[in-house]
This record gives structure tokens, C-alpha cells and sequence, in this order.
């Protein structure tokens, strides 16, 4: 089996709507019609700020799985959801009246757990599910079973199993059989509290032993059932609740060299005699059973090559079994490219099964009637199957539920009616995804080209939004992991392959299933076996070719993104050609040599792929890695990876990071992924994953990218600045009226009579009749305004009214001006500035030259209240810093303003355009 697969099968459907909204300012999105995706060559209208955002790849609800009840009348479903202030996904269940659907789907749960695994109990009227509820006893982990009636009420634990349970099924509604870890050996417990946290790699005298019990509710018996001394890792019950088919694993170290396979056993529930079956075959982990109809035997699926004992590259196989004979026969799936890999893919019905079959990019469905050594197949029709992407049935095979996708329509889900081959589709369940089907969505096409070998390569198109005939667009490349595995005609836009956010930005994305992909048959699929790059690349390049000869794309204008096989072979691009202008790739291997002992199958892998070990052949190593060709690389490369990574392991990164680092012709940049394996999963990293991938492509490939400020904090007052054309005004203008002129209102403060506000544009213009401000501004504090004119000013103001005014002296200073707070510069950042912040902050302010933008209304911030008088004065510890009156009668400026920093240790003094003045009544 091939692990470096394609992990976009397990992506996370895209996310809500991103609305800014501010005090001051709201920014709208156009809107967007919902319809039909835009055929290749069409517009899917955008303009202006992106309609598509990060998060919609991330965090946008999912459905995770669904199951239709026996019989037909119910549909119980997940939704994935986001809690974004923890950032921690969880699932929330759903039933669904399937006939005479009405009105809303009944949520069932509300608590913000995982719900996984559903189950319906015989009878429909309860459905069980593993969750991340927690114990009150803390030794028990959360993973346990939990039952809950359809009428409503609280789910209810079932098992209490101490490290959670595995499989289970349901015998009847008061029992049933699950696979659990037996509690901590002896040895175990010991070492645990000797905080002894060592361990010996691929133990196998130790392996973690998982068996079956049996469990009856109404009397709380839980026993034993079977014996194994490995670890069970499947587990399927016959439909006459009577047998029991499982899997050993039989080494730890399967699936680094797949020498010793598993054993596969028959469990009769009423003796609890237990047989081998299947004991001549090799059978991998990852095949999947199930048992016929009528409980005669068993289906299952296994892996297929012609050249090779390991299953890097296989096609996948359908098999009976006969339980009373013991026979075994392969079903003719009369289909040369067989069947899905990695999926639940077939559901037995009365009379055979319905199975996903695979066709290049996409699906084939059919449905086999007959038994034992005769099938006949039909295809499935009424309906685009080939994009029918996940399945469900009734127990009789006539109502379905299936999942519609391509790679420019967002899934969406069906009921239907089966009734021999045709599929009669009735109405839509589990709708969901209207946030993205109300986006614009891009064109896409399945294109076919000459590859390697002369033989046909596939690969999918999508459109640039607004694309117009004859004018040439760039071009990213995103590459599949693998190599055995395919991109399909789904929709999965996730991380590792943004396609809509790149199309809404002007790029063609081309997907290639290059020599070595799964879906094209065996011959395809091994054809790289010995010739590892030798075909890919190729493959690759002719797509690229024949872009550029069709007048699409600009051969100026190159990019590729890939993760895992997707990298390497995306490495090996810019090994052997400069004309990609930047690349993006992510938990690729760069050298063959350390990939052999460290990769988790590395064994496997490269023996299948490199022919050998490396000890056995070195030239053949040293001449597939990339790491020996660095010097070629001018392509600015972006690099991250996950620092508990064992498919690719982590130290690959650093080979390839530190190659182009020391060599100097590439720009590179590697970011290091914290605690992740070779799929990311906190939803921290995936942002931050798609934010260095466009300012990457931005900087390198379209030359456009505005450097952001490190500084700046989100949505904070001065990023909010950035953003506006102008301040809000405020309404109206302070101060008493007397002769036409506007008088500053002075208050008991401190046991001085003390102006309220900072001196107004409106109060100052009283004074300077050739002093004008915008309208609205009236009530802005008067800023640069020398220490002479502030003086002048409280003459002509005593004058005016008969009374004394004065400037504050020095020493009161100390009195009225406390800690900085309100309106200073802390506040515009949004956080507390150092002065390396500071200084990076004020580029932002550059384009507003000297304009003293900062400034809010006097009196826009909580004041400071004078203990005894309780009167209000405000803005003393920020907006315009004022001036005081020396002992020796020089001008002092004192008090922060809203550009300086709140750092205590920081001596900076406000410029004059942010320094005012207040009054002093003696």
C-alpha cells in the first residue's frame, strides 16, 4: 500500500462568509447569484476585494458522514463545524425525515464534542457514537460509546472502556461486541510511574493488545471473546448477528517492510469457535469486508500488482468468500481499472452489491446481481455518476443517499430512489454548503494530453475567474501526493491545493494524474517502479507545453505547489528547469539515502520504487535525490513541514532548506509546523500554511505583493485607519458661547480649576479667524499650535472675559498628566508597542504625511474623576500631548498623545502637529 497518498480525501470542506465591520466603517461584498459553475472559457465574476477567503477552505460546515437506517425512513448525518475561538472542530449531530421531508433537519446534539461512527440500533429507534465526552472517573478517556434515543433527551455511555473502544457493532438493542485496549500490563503501570516515558522502537514482543468483548446493557456483563495475542484492528458482524469476521495484525512492522501480513479469523458468536480463513492470501490492512445479504460469506477488497510482493502501487481487487465452504473467488469486475482505493466503496444488497468503480478522474458505478461464481454488472444511470463522489443505502437497496461533487460545484447531497440500475433522484437533504455555492466558482474541464510513453495523461483544468479567449494568464501547478494516488473531478479545495483562491487572483490551476497515479490501471500505476521522476516529469511538462501552445498561459509566468510525492516531484521541476517563477512545497523528500531508514515505510517504498536498499544501490539513490543537484535551483521556494512528520520525515526539510540557504541562487523560506505530523491539523497552521503560499506566489510570481506590517495588529484602530478614507466626525461643537466666541468649560479637578477638554479647532478659530478645519472637525483638539500662540491665546481669553486663564505650570503638570492611556499609540496598535514595533508601525503613517490622523474628538475616552468633586476631565493621558509653562517660562510638552508609545521607558515627545493645550482658570 502506498502511503504517501493523496490527503485530500480527508480535507475539510471551506468556510463561512468574512464580514469587516467596524465602529466607523463597514465594508460590503457584492453579492453573487447562486447557479450553475461557469463552463471553461466563461466569467465567475469577481471584482474588487476577494469574495473567496482562507477560511472558507478551512472552516466553512461539512458534512462528515451519513447513514441511512435499515430501513429506509431516517437519515442520521454529522455536520463539522469550527469553534473558532478555541479552534477546535466538532460534530454535531442531525436526523432527517427521509419521506415528506419538511421544514428544518432536527438537531440532536449540542454540546461542542467530536460524534463519530454512528450507528443504528436494531429496532431505529436509537443511534449510537463514539464521542469526546469526558468521565468523572479521569482514568477513563474520552472515545466511548454512547447511546441516544430519536425521541430526545441525553445521550447515555454504553462502554467505559479505560482507553476508549475501536470497532462495534449491535447484536440487538441490549447487546453488542466492540475491539478495546486491555488496561495497562503490569510492566506498563510501572514504568508510568516511574515517569519512565522511553520506549522500544517496533516493539513486537509488547505490541498494544486489542480484543473483542462482548457487552449487555441491562446487566452490565461485559466478556471477553476472543484470545489473540496481536492487536485487532477490524472488526465486521453478518447480518444474521452470528459471525464475526476480524483481522490480526501480526507485526508492528507491517508497514515498514510488509513481510509478515495479517491473519483474518471467523468468530461463531453462539460456540465462540473461532477459525482462520483466508490463511494462503496476503491480504493487506487496508482491505475492507462486508458480509453478504444473507450472511453466506463475505466480500472484501485486496490489493493488486503483477511485479512486486509490496503494495506501493496497486489496483484494488474484489473478492468472495463462502463461509460453509471456505472457497474464495475473485468477482470479475469486468472493469480494467477496478476499484476505489482508500474508500468505503460497496454496499450488499438483496441480490449482490452496488460498488464505486474508478475511471481516471473520475467515478464509474454499477451494480452486480448473482452469487457465487456468476455476476452480472450494470451501470449505474439517471444521473452525472461519475461525480457522484460517497454513497448510502436502504437494507433493500431501494433508497439511496449519495454526495454530488465536481471540482468547480461544492458538494451537495441527494435522496433518491434505486430501482435497478437507475437512479431516480428526488430531492436535495443536508444542505449545507450554500456559503459556497453562493460564491463565485470558477470553469473547469478534464483535459487529455500525450505523456510519456506516448500514452495518454489526464488532469484538471480550472479557469482564471474572468477569463477572456486569447489573452494569456499565469499558470500554478498543483501536483497530488502518492504517487499512487489521483485527483478527481471533486471539489476539494483545501490547503494543500487552494485552486479558487488562485483562479479569483487571475491563474489557471492544472492538477496532472501523471505516470505512477492510481485510477488508469496496473500497467500505469507500476510504470514508474525503477523510473522513479523519468515519466512524471515529463508527464508534467507536456501539460504545461500545451497551455502555453493552446495561447492560455504566459510562459513567463509559472508556479507549483505540491506536498509529499506532490513536492518531490514539484523539487524535481525546479531541479531541472528555471522557468518556474516560484514554488510552494511542503513534506517532500530531497534525499533518498536518510528517507530509507527514517520514513515510516520507507522500507517498502523505496525498495519498490529505487529497486533496492540503498547499501545495494547507491548510484541509483544518489542519482534520484535532488539534494545533490541544489546547485541548479534559481526557483524562489517556500518550504514547510511538520516536525513529527514519519511519512516524510522532518529532517527532509531541513536538507532541502539548509541545500538553498548556503547555495544563495534561490530566495527560501522554510516554516516549521510544531507538534504536526505529515498532515497539518491545528487550524492555526493551515491559515498561517495559505497566508505565506499567496504572499509567496505574490511576491515571486505576480510581482505584486505590498509587504504587510509585522506590527500591525488586525482589525486594531489603526489597522481600521489603514483601511478608511477618512475619520468619522463628531457632531457638534464644545464650550460656552459668550460675544460670538466658544469658551473652554474649566472644572474642580485636583484642587485646580481645569479645562475639561483640550482646547477645540472650533475654540482656537475663535481666536485665529484665518485658521481653518474640515467640516465635522470641530471638536479635534488644536494641534500644532507653538508654545507662544498657546500663550497668546489665554491672554486674549482673559481679555475676552474678565477673567484669568494661564497655561498649566510644570509643577502641576506632575498632577494632571498620569499614566499614558485613551487615545495613545498602544491604542491604535491594538497592543502594547516596543520600540522596534513602534518604529515599523509609523511606515504606516507615512502616507498620511504630516496630517495628524490619529486624533479623536476631545473627550472620545473614559476621563479621569476627581475623588472629591467626581467631576470628569479628560484626554490627560493621551490624544494631543499639551504644553505646560517651565519655572523659567520656557514652553514644556508634557502627557502622551496618540503617537506616542505607552512604554514608560520611552522618551519620545510628541511632534508639534500632535501637540495641543488645556487652560487653567485661576
Amino acid at each position: 500500500m502506498n502511503k504517501r497518498e493523496n490527503y485530500r480525501y480527508y480535507y475539510a470542506w471551506p468556510a463561512v462568509f468574512a464580514i469587516f465591520c467596524a465602529s466607523m466603517l463597514i465594508f460590503a461584498a457584492p453579492a453573487a447569484s447562486r447557479g450553475e459553475p461557469p463552463a471553461p472559457g466563461t466569467s465567475g465574476a469577481s471584482s474588487g476585494q476577494y469574495q473567496w477567503q482562507i477560511d472558507d477552505l478551512l472552516t466553512t460546515d461539512t458534512v462528515q458522514e451519513y447513514h441511512l437506517s435499515p430501513g429506509g425512513q431516517w437519515l442520521v448525518w454529522t455536520k463539522k463545524q469550527w469553534d473558532l475561538k478555541t479552534q477546535t472542530p466538532y460534530h454535531t449531530i442531525y436526523l432527517t425525515a427521509v419521506e415528506n421531508k419538511k421544514g428544518e433537519d432536527r438537531r440532536l446534539t449540542y454540546c461542542r464534542f467530536d460524534h463519530t461512527d454512528i450507528q443504528w440500533l436494531p429496532g431505529e429507534r436509537m443511534i449510537s457514537f463514539k464521542t469526546g465526552r469526558k468521565f468523572k472517573d479521569p482514568e477513563t478517556e474520552p472515545g466511548n460509546l454512547w447511546v441516544m434515543p430519536l425521541t430526545g433527551g441525553e445521550p447515555y455511555p454504553v462502554t467505559h472502556a479505560k482507553k476508549g473502544i475501536d470497532n462495534y457493532a449491535w447484536i440487538d438493542e441490549q447487546n453488542l461486541i466492540f475491539t478495546a485496549s486491555e488496561d495497562e500490563a503490569f510492566l506498563e503501570k510501572e514504568r508510568k510511574e516511574q515517569k519512565d516515558s522511553s520506549m522500544v522502537v517496533e516493539d513486537e514482543e509488547h505490541p498494544a493488545i486489542t480484543r473483542i468483548f462482548y457487552c449487555n446493557l441491562k446487566t452490565g456483563e461485559v466478556a471477553r471473546l476472543s484470545r489473540n495475542r496481536k492487536p485487532i484492528s477490524m472488526m465486521a458482524l453478518s447480518f444474521d448477528k452470528k459471525q464475526v469476521v476480524y483481522r490480526v495484525d501480526m507485526s508492528v512492522r507491517y508497514e515498514q517492510d510488509q513481510a509478515i501480513p495479517p491473519k483474518y479469523y471467523l468468530l461463531n458468536l453462539a460456540t465462540k469457535e473461532t477459525r482462520e480463513i483466508l490463511a494462503d492470501m496476503h491480504i493487506v490492512p487496508d482491505s475492507r469486508f462486508y458480509w453478504a445479504h444473507d450472511s453466506s460469506g463475505l466480500y472484501f477488497t485486496n490489493h493488486y500488482n503483477s511485479a512486486s510482493s509490496y503494495t506501493q502501487c496497486a489496483v484494488v481487487k474484489l473478492f468472495h468468500y463462502n463461509a460453509a465452504t471456505g472457497s474464495c473467488k475473485e468477482v470479475d469486475l469486468n472493469w480494467d481499472r477496478y476499484a476505489v482505493m482508500y474508500r468505503d466503496l460497496l454496499r450488499p444488497t438483496p441480490t449482490g452489491f452496488v460498488i464505486q468503480l474508478v475511471d481516471g478522474a473520475r467515478y464509474k458505478w454499477a451494480r452486480f446481481t448473482g452469487a457465487g461464481n456468476s455476476w452480472k454488472r450494470q451501470w449505474l444511470q439517471g444521473e452525472a455518476q461519475g461525480n457522484i463522489q460517497s454513497f448510502d443505502l436502504s437494507r433493500d437497496g431501494s433508497t439511496m443517499v449519495y454526495c454530488h461533487s465536481t471540482a468547480s460545484r461544492p458538494p451537495r447531497f441527494y435522496l433518491a430512489g434505486l430501482k435497478g440500475n437507475q437512479i431516480i433522484k428526488k430531492q436535495e437533504v443536508m444542505d449545507i454548503q450554500s456559503p459556497l455555492l453562493k460564491k463565485p466558482l470558477t470553469g473547469t474541464e478534464v483535459r487529455t494530453w500525450k505523456g510519456a510513453l506516448e500514452e495518454n495523461v489526464e488532469g484538471i483544468l480550472y479557469y482564471p475567474f474572468n477569463y477572456r479567449p486569447g489573452k494569456t494568464y499565469p499558470l500554478v501547478l498543483m501536483i497530488h501526493g502518492g504517487p499512487n494516488g489521483a485527483d478527481m473531478d471533486k471539489f476539494d479545495d483545501d490547503y494543500f491545493a487552494p485552486a479558487h483562491l488562485w483562479c479569483e487572483r487571475g491563474t489557471f490551476v492544472l492538477k496532472i494524474n501523471y505516470h505512477g497515479s492510481s485510477n488508469y490501471g496496473v500497467a500505469f500505476g507500476e510504470s514508474i517502479a525503477g523510473h522513479y521522476y523519468e515519466y512524471e516529469i515529463p508527464d508534467i511538462e507536456a501539460g504545461v507545453e500545451m497551455l502555453i501552445a493552446e495561447g492560455k498561459v504566459d510562459k513567463d509566468k509559472l508556479g507549483v505547489i505540491g506536498h509529499s510525492n506532490g513536492a518531490i516531484l514539484g523539487t524535481a521541476l525546479i531541479v531541472h528547469s528555471n522557468r518556474y517563477k516560484a514554488a510552494v512545497l511542503s513534506a517532500g523528500d530531497v534525499n533518498w539515502t536518510s528517507d530509507y531508514g527514517n520514513c515510516s515505510f520507507g522500507v517498502s517504498f523505496d525498495n519498490y520504487y529505487m529497486g533496492g536498499a540503498p547499501w545495494e544501490k547507491l548510484e541509483q539513490y544518489i542519482k534520484k535525490s535532488p539534494l545533490f543537484q541544489m546547485e541548479k535551483v534559481t526557483t524562489p521556494t517556500l518550504i514547510w513541514h511538520g516536525d513529527k512528520d514519519r511519512s516524510v520525515p522532518y529532517s527532509q526539510g531541513w536538507e532541502f532548506y539548509r541545500a538553498l540557504q548556503v547555495i544563495g541562487k534561490a530566495p527560501v523560506r522554510f516554516i516549521s509546523l510544531p507538534g504536526e505530523e505529515h498532515v497539518p491539523k491545528i487550524l492555526a497552521h493551515q491559515r498561517r500554511i495559505l497566508q505565506e503560499q499567496i504572499a509567496w506566489f505574490e511576491k515571486y510570481l505576480f510581482n505584486t505583493y505590498a509587504p504587510g506590517n509585522e506590527s500591525l495588529k488586525k482589525d486594531s484602530p489603526l489597522d481600521l485607519l489603514a483601511k478608511m478614507r477618512d475619520i468619522a466626525r463628531s457632531r457638534g461643537q464644545f464650550g460656552i458661547l459668550k460675544d460670538g466666541a466658544l469658551i473652554p468649560e474649566v472644572v474642580e479637578f485636583e484642587k485646580m480649576k481645569v479645562g475639561r477638554f483640550e482646547v477645540t479647532r472650533a475654540q482656537w478659530a475663535c481666536f485665529d479667524k484665518n485658521y481653518k478645519y474640515e467640516p465635522g472637525a470641530c471638536n479635534y483638539p488644536a494641534t500644532g499650535v507653538s508654545f507662544e500662540e498657546a500663550r497668546k491665546y489665554v491672554q486674549w481669553l482673559s481679555q475676552l472675559t474678565g477673567k484669568t486663564y494661564r497655561l498649566p505650570a510644570e509643577e502641576e503638570a506632575k498632577t494632571l498628566y498620569g499614566k499614558p492611556s485613551g487615545n495613545t499609540f498602544d491604542y491604535w496598535a491594538g497592543y502594547k508597542v516596543n520600540p522596534d514595533d513602534y518604529a515599523r508601525l509609523l511606515e504606516t503613517l507615512e502616507k498620511y504625511g504630516a496630517e495628524p490622523v490619529l486624533l479623536k474628538p476631545v473627550g472620545s475616552f473614559s476621563p479621569a474623576v476627581d475623588e472629591i468633586s467626581k467631576n470628569p476631565v479628560f484626554d490627560l493621558g493621551g490624544n494631543a500631548s499639551e504644553w505646560v509653562a517651565s519655572k523659567n517660562g520656557k514652553g514644556l510638552v508634557k502627557g502622551s498623545s496618540a503617537v506616542t508609545p505607552g512604554d514608560p521607558k520611552s522618551n519620545r515627545t510628541a511632534p508639534l502637529t500632535y501637540t495641543g493645550f488645556r487652560v487653567i482658570n485661576n
